[in-house]
């Protein structure tokens, strides 16, 4: 959850969900695509890092387009399927 913004992948269609939090209303249904097996999120500041399962990397994209800012920002893991983020504040 990033604010008021709940991001949730949709691993069998490679796309990641944006939906409004507090009501659950869809935000934007496909607002990253292209995505492999995409299997778990997180978040730091403005970037939306997700795990890719059968690229076998984890993307990092903007938390408010969806623009990806590197889709190879990991690359070289086996199966990638959980995260977690500490800020360094």
């Amino acid at each position: 959850m990033f604010g008021n913004t709940l991001f949730v992948t949709s691993s069998g269609d490679g796309m990641v969900g944006k939906y409004d939090a507090k009501t659950g209303a869809a935000i934007s249904v496909r607002f990253i695509t292209g995505l492999n097996h995409p299997e778990d999120l997180a978040v730091l500041g403005k970037a939306l890092f997700v795990a890719n399962f059968t690229s076998n990397t984890v993307g990092k994209y903007d938390t408010q387009t969806g623009a990806a800012i590197n889709t190879n920002f990991i690359m070289g893991l086996k199966f990638p399927f959980g995260m977690a983020v500490k800020s360094a504040k």
